[in-house]
């Protein structure tokens, strides 16, 4: 232990009486550096270690190499703690990714449907169990938190991320929200109230400003904190500035430091602040797929079981004489997978681990069937086929 001095070091102590110790040794620009998040792409270790940076992210798309297996994600991140853990308090990083449906940027990792496709099972256990499983996975690759879950509720199709809502009903969203109690153990959740609703205004009055909502709501009763992630030099620098200049009184900085720091000494992180390579063999195994599998079966809506009710199409035949799959999807992977996989809108091909629609009906199908795949099927391909898979 450093000096028997240093209450902030001791496990033993309470967490306030060590969050006291540690705020009163902070120079104001080490509290500066606690309050500033930076991205992944424009941090250095020495950034790091000089600022005191309290917290890294990684945007969709952007980690240590391409296909980054969780093991290289755990290597990089404990890269950087281990230069917080150098500076001159040694507070340790927390590090932010967006798993919003799985720890989908670790090639490897178990995906699992989006929140539309989960809204519509309309089971909260089995959303909790996929955040359990998202957690475990998450902390073998060293992370400590998730942006995750949205919460919107999204009522216009032509929004671009209307597949992250779980439904169009509020009381659906609230009950799949369970998804946090399997993350994190019980709220708040990830992004503010009102995100992305109508004008960023609620009841005629915009977020950005809103006293009650940001201070009382967001800050005293759900515990949201700062994130800068580009430019940070800016940040750290005006910041500094203001409150030297009196604009900003050091009480509403000490403040903003007390709750981050009460958030790394209550999730133990001055004292477990590496990777948990324990948790590296859980990362896509068969509990956490067969749990995926499961959460596809449920999220599948059957609008009408073929067009003659005495002739229904399903249960499928698997000994059928010939299957004609049809789309770009059929074969894709990437397509399957959907946006915020691997990069933030997706991708083509192989970019993860996992089995095309077509690839598991040649698995299912019997020896004596034939499985036909085109992406645009001529008139010719359409007419013969027992049994036909295309997209909509």
């Amino acid at each position: 232990m450093e000096g028997v001095d240093r209450v902030y070091r001791d496990p033993k102590a309470p967490v306030e009486a060590r969050i006291k110790d540690l705020l009163s040794r902070m120079t104001l620009e080490e509290k500066v550096g606690q309050m500033t998040q930076i991205e992944l792409q424009v941090a250095t270790p020495d950034a790091i270690n000089d600022l005191s940076i309290g917290s890294m992210v990684s945007g969709p798309g952007n980690g240590p190499i391409e296909k980054a297996l969780s093991s290289e994600w755990a290597e990089m991140v404990d890269g950087f703690q281990k230069s917080a853990l150098e500076s001159r308090l040694g507070i340790p990083l927390i590090y932010g990714i967006a798993a919003v449906h799985g720890n989908n940027d670790a090639y490897g990792a178990t995906i699992y449907p989006h929140n539309v496709g989960l809204g519509a099972t309309r089971d909260a256990d089995l959303c909790r169990k996929i955040g359990e499983a998202t957690a475990i996975e998450i902390r073998a690759s060293g992370i400590h938190c998730t942006f995750a879950p949205c919460v919107a509720v999204c009522r216009d199709p032509r929004w671009g991320r209307c597949y992250e809502s779980y439904s169009e009903d509020t009381e659906i969203v609230k009950k799949m929200t369970s998804l946090v109690t399997g993350l994190q153990g019980q709220p708040p959740c990830e992004h503010p109230k009102g995100y992305p609703f109508l004008a960023g205004s609620w009841n005629g009055r915009k977020l950005h400003g809103h006293h009650f909502l940001l201070s009382e709501v967001l800050k005293d009763k759900l515990g949201f904190k700062v994130m800068v992630p580009l430019r940070y030099e800016l940040f750290v620098n005006d910041l500094i500035f203001l409150v030297q200049s009196g604009e900003i009184p050091i009480a509403r900085i000490d403040d903003a430091v007390e709750r981050i720091l009460r958030v790394k000494f209550v999730a133990g992180l001055f004292e477990f602040p590496f990777a948990d390579r324990t948790l590296l063999d859980r990362v896509g195994c068969k509990l956490h797929r067969d749990l995926a599998r499961e959460a596809v079966r449920k999220s599948l809506v059957l609008l009408q079981n073929g067009k003659d009710p005495k002739k229904p199409l399903l249960p499928l035949d698997r000994n059928a004489k010939r299957i004609l799959v049809a789309g770009t999807h059929a074969d894709n992977l990437g397509y399957q997978c959907g946006g915020w996989t691997a990069t933030k809108y997706g991708g083509s091909g192989k970019i993860g681990i996992g089995t095309t629609i077509l690839e598991a009906i040649k698995e299912k199908v019997g020896d004596e069937t034939e499985v036909v795949y085109e992406q645009c099927p001529s008139a010719d391909t359409l007419a013969h086929p027992d049994i036909s898979f295309a997209e909509p």
